[in-house]
C-alpha cells in the first residue's frame, strides 16, 4: 500500500522557481512572479509541494480571497503534476483538498488556463469538480514545431500578404530587449497601447499593468519584442517562454 501523500508549504520563491522550471508542463501561472503580482492585488498567495514515496508529485500555487466567513481559492495553471505525479493525479488532488480544509462556505476553483492534461482533467472529474463553460478568451494555438514555410502556407491570404509587406519594409526593425530600463520603458508603451486598444474594441480585462510592471520587466521567462519603424516604437509584444509553449499576450 502506498504511503500517504504529504503536502508541504514553502515560502522560498527562488527554490520554487528552480524546481517548477525543471518540469515540462511549467507555465507562467505556476511561477513566483505571477504569485507576486497577485499578492500586490491583495490576494493571499501560497505554494506547496505534494510528495509521496520520496518523490515530488506536484507543485501547487494558489490565491485566496476572503469575504466574511467565506474563502474563494483559485489555482491557475495547475496543479503542476510531475511525471511521477501524473500517474497519481487523483491522490494528489485528494491530498491538496484535505490540506485546504475547506469549509461549508469555501469555493475552490482550478483553472488550468488551457495547460491541462488528460490525467489532470480526469482526476478533477473524479473528485466531483464541475466544468464551467464561459466566454472564449480568443486563444489561438500554433504548432511551432513546423517549419516557417508550412506555417505561412496555413495563414489566411490577407495576413500572409501583410507579413510579406512588413518583411519588405527595410525601415521596420525588431529587437528583443534584455536591459531592465529598456523593458520598463517598453512596458509603459505597451500599457498605453493596450489601454487604447481596450477603448477602441470595448473589451474587459483583469490585468493591472501598474502592479505587474517591474515584475514583468525582471522576469527572465518573459520575452519583450520591440518593433520600430523609422526608429519610432510602433509595437511591443510580450510573450512567456516555457519548455513546451510560448504564450503571447
Amino acid at each position: 500500500m502506498a504511503a500517504k501523500l504529504a503536502v508541504q508549504e514553502t515560502a522560498d520563491a527562488l527554490d520554487w522557481d528552480r524546481r517548477i522550471w525543471a518540469c515540462p508542463g511549467a507555465n507562467i501561472y505556476c511561477g513566483s512572479p505571477w504569485g507576486a503580482y497577485k499578492a500586490r492585488r491583495g490576494l493571499a498567495v501560497r505554494r506547496a509541494v505534494v510528495t509521496g514515496d520520496g518523490a515530488d508529485l506536484a507543485f501547487i500555487q494558489w490565491q485566496t480571497r476572503r469575504k466574511g466567513p467565506a474563502r474563494f481559492i483559485h489555482v491557475q495553471g495547475g496543479p503542476l503534476l510531475t511525471q511521477a505525479g501524473t500517474h497519481r493525479a487523483e491522490a494528489v488532488f485528494a491530498a491538496f483538498i484535505d490540506h485546504l480544509a475547506l469549509g461549508r462556505l469555501d469555493i475552490l476553483a482550478i483553472d488550468y488556463e488551457q495547460f491541462e492534461t488528460r490525467d489532470a482533467t480526469l482526476a478533477l472529474l473524479m473528485h466531483g469538480f464541475t466544468p464551467v463553460i464561459g466566454a472564449p478568451d480568443h486563444t489561438l494555438e500554433l504548432d511551432l514545431t513546423q517549419d516557417l514555410d508550412a506555417i505561412q502556407a496555413g495563414m489566411e491570404q490577407r495576413w500572409r500578404k501583410a507579413l510579406r509587406k512588413a518583411e519588405r519594409n527595410t525601415e521596420v526593425t525588431t529587437h528583443f530587449l534584455t536591459d531592465r530600463a529598456e523593458r520598463l520603458s517598453a512596458f509603459d508603451d505597451f500599457t498605453a497601447m493596450f489601454a487604447a486598444l481596450r477603448e477602441r474594441k470595448g473589451f474587459a480585462t483583469t490585468l493591472q499593468p501598474k502592479a505587474y510592471r517591474d515584475i514583468a520587466a525582471e522576469d527572465e521567462h518573459l520575452l519583450f519584442l520591440d518593433v520600430r519603424e523609422k526608429g519610432e516604437r510602433i509595437l511591443v509584444r510580450i510573450a512567456h517562454l516555457s519548455d513546451t509553449r510560448c504564450t503571447d499576450f
